[in-house]
């Protein structure tokens, strides 16, 4: 398969229109396996291809079917199809509305071995050789990428506000994720993250905190794609899938701006809201990505949830953002409250269409949802619903 042939599936462009198959894919499972902080190195019950297969087995078990009924397996692969565990969900939904599969499993594992995460090999070198002088001369990026002044400062500056204003979202998604069973803090039973402990915890990359960072984990998720019709006669509610879109945008240099940040998200929420054939007010339920939480205010801003505009985030954060309250912000938690699985967004978005989230269950209505494990520049969406229409 040539290199544009594996991205021909994707929705990544603007004025596409409402998605062909809208309403007409469903997810019917989905499975976790235990999360553990890192692979001990020594159990083999608990690598991460042992935890994909606990993981699959979970979701055709919840979806009430065996394996020589799955005719299609996408794992996520970061270097095929565009890959990450959102767009794998994503390019499962085409392949069943194409009629390549009619019931797909998506595994996306996470894995976490022994060391400093992302410490290793050419990151490891004392040097910055070759290209890497001109786009990574003080190594690997990770969160710098997000904050100072490109664009995390620029956002505090134009708008007003200071880093300390994201500590309402960050402890609110702790709190989430202690209500999340299959996550890493309910599971290991971690105490409730405090605000003065958020303001407290250790700089990784001034202003960027401890805490303002997902936690590395080994585990993995499955879930099980098929036509809204098998979906029907499965043992759960389907939830239906009514869009979803991807993207990758240029860098105008080696590091993206304020300005172009909001760009990217802007048309993000436009490609959304078109293929969905829905705005800002149908959507109940809001998950988007927040492996870093100076990114999220950016989602927010651009797909204007619950009507926030640019500039209005802090101030959001601020108000009632729990679950049993108006405005139940990222429900699942997302990789703040439950380690950095990548897939809390999705799960929690089933079970809140389904009605089985627990004590995460929103107050508000919950028929729509939007999720996504994404950066502003590269990624995706899906748009779930309980109805297919």
């Amino acid at each position: 398969m040539t290199a544009p042939d594996r991205f021909q599936w994707r929705r990544d462009k603007d004025g596409l229109g409402v998605w062909e198959h809208r309403g007409k894919v469903a997810v019917a499972g989905f499975g976790h396996s235990p999360v553990d902080r890192r692979w001990d190195e020594v159990s083999m019950d608990k690598t991460l291809g042992a935890y994909s297969i606990l993981a699959c087995q979970k979701a055709m078990d919840e979806a009430g079917v065996t394996a020589d009924q799955v005719d299609g397996v996408i794992c996520c692969d970061s270097h095929i199809a565009g890959g990450s565990g959102g767009t794998a969900s994503q390019w499962a939904a085409q392949a069943v509305g194409d009629g390549v599969c009619s019931t797909c499993l998506v595994i996306y594992p996470t894995g976490n071995l022994a060391g400093r995460y992302r410490r290793g090999g050419e990151n490891a070198d004392d040097y910055a050789r070759g290209a890497r002088q001109w786009v990574a001369p003080w190594g690997n990026h990770g969160g710098n990428d997000f904050i100072n002044s490109f664009p995390h400062g620029q956002y505090c500056r134009k708008y007003g506000g200071k880093h300390d204003d994201l500590a309402p979202f960050v402890v609110n998604q702790h709190r989430n994720g202690l209500m999340t069973p299959w996550g890493y803090n309910a599971s290991h039973n971690l105490p409730q993250l405090t605000i003065e402990e958020y303001l407290n915890s250790r700089y990784i990359l001034n202003p960027l905190r401890l805490y303002d960072c997902d936690r590395p984990v080994n585990a993995s998720t499955a879930y099980l794609f098929t036509t809204a019709e098998r979906a029907r006669d499965m043992k759960q509610p389907p939830v239906y899938v009514l869009n979803h879109s991807q993207h990758s945008f240029w860098k105008r240099s080696t590091q993206e701006d304020l300005d172009e940040i909001e760009d990217w998200t802007d048309r993000a929420a436009k490609r959304m809201y078109e293929g969905a054939g829905l705005g800002p007010s149908d959507v109940d339920v809001f998950n988007p990505y927040d492996g870093y939480s100076i990114m999220t205010q950016f989602f927010l801003e651009g797909f204007q949830w619950h009507g926030v505009k640019r500039g209005d985030a802090f101030a959001f954060y601020a108000g009632d953002i729990r679950v049993e309250g108006p405005h139940p912000l990222c429900s699942s938690g997302g990789n703040l409250g439950t380690g950095r699985l990548r897939t809390a967004m999705y799960t929690d978005s089933i079970e809140q269409l389904r009605g089985t989230a627990g004590a995460r269950q929103v107050k508000v209505r919950a028929e729509t949802a939007l999720a996504a494990f994404t950066t502003p520049s590269s990624g995706g969406w899906i748009m779930f619903g309980k109805s297919p229409n």
